[in-house]
């Protein structure tokens, strides 16, 4: 019993002892715009008065680093940064001059593209710049430290989202550890079992933007544990244990 107890403790428990595993990452898809999703944007060119108009209207200092040699970066504001632009419930954003465009189920890279492609209709050679400023994740259940990460790169994986969760706690249960996704207006949810090391391979394993992650308890050692009744244990022992050696003593 208790080397089974053992086994569920330890992450992808069928690599050990493996010197070496190489295996093609296939589930790591990149990320697709959706809606509530905030984007930072910004437009460069060799004409800055005319990049301004795609920029909020905010004009970067001179000191701000071209982004290729002869070309003025018209970078966002520290404000408009923060702001960005959201995506609406249809997939759009309200893009300077442009109106309404829809960038829902685009990578980051696709939708530069189509901006580039819409802004060079009225600016000569523009580059686009398309970031998610609101990649977050949140973490429940049986870890250290419960909470919502906003994650500044757009890879992250359940094993990374926990270690930043403090890990699992020991009542936590590796082999069935739950996923809930919103994607397109449909709720999606995978179990995960990370004493496998085909959890490695799942399409949930790496997560994507509003991800949570929960961890569940192990129902039988957590409630023994949490049970009121049961910090009364100890003390009822030790006074049986106290009650039978006077006994003893006494037919001595």
């Amino acid at each position: 019993m208790a080397c089974s107890t053992n086994r569920k403790l330890v992450y992808l428990n069928d690599l050990q002892g493996q010197a070496q595993e190489n295996a093609q990452i296939l589930n790591n898809s990149p990320i697709r715009i959706q809606p509530d999703d905030v984007l930072s944007i910004t437009v460069s060119s060799q004409n800055p008065e005319s990049t301004i108009l795609f920029n909020k209207g905010i004009l970067a200092s001179s000191s701000t680093s071209p982004t290729e040699p002869g070309m003025v970066n018209n970078a966002l504001t520290n404000k408009s940064d923060k702001d960005g632009y959201l995506v609406d419930r249809e997939g759009y954003i309200d893009f300077p001059v442009l109106g309404r465009v829809k960038l829902s189920d685009l990578t980051k890279e696709e939708a530069a593209q189509k901006l580039t492609l819409d802004i060079s209709k009225y600016l000569k050679g523009p580059v686009v710049s398309v970031k998610l400023t609101n990649f977050s994740i949140t973490v429940l259940g049986e870890v250290t430290r419960p909470s919502t990460f906003t994650i500044t790169r757009e890879s992250v994986n359940v094993l990374e989202a926990l270690g930043m969760a403090g890990d699992m706690t020991v009542f936590g249960k590796r082999e069935n550890v739950l996923v809930i996704r919103h994607q397109n207006g449909i709720r999606m949810a995978n179990r995960i079992d990370l004493t496998n090391k085909a959890a490695l391979d799942t399409p949930f394993f790496y997560l994507h933007q509003n991800d949570i992650v929960y961890v569940e308890p192990h129902s039988k050692s957590k409630t023994y544990q949490t049970d009121p009744s049961n910090r009364y244990i100890p003390l009822w022992t030790t006074l049986v244990s106290s009650i039978a050696l006077t006994i003893i003593s006494l037919f001595r």
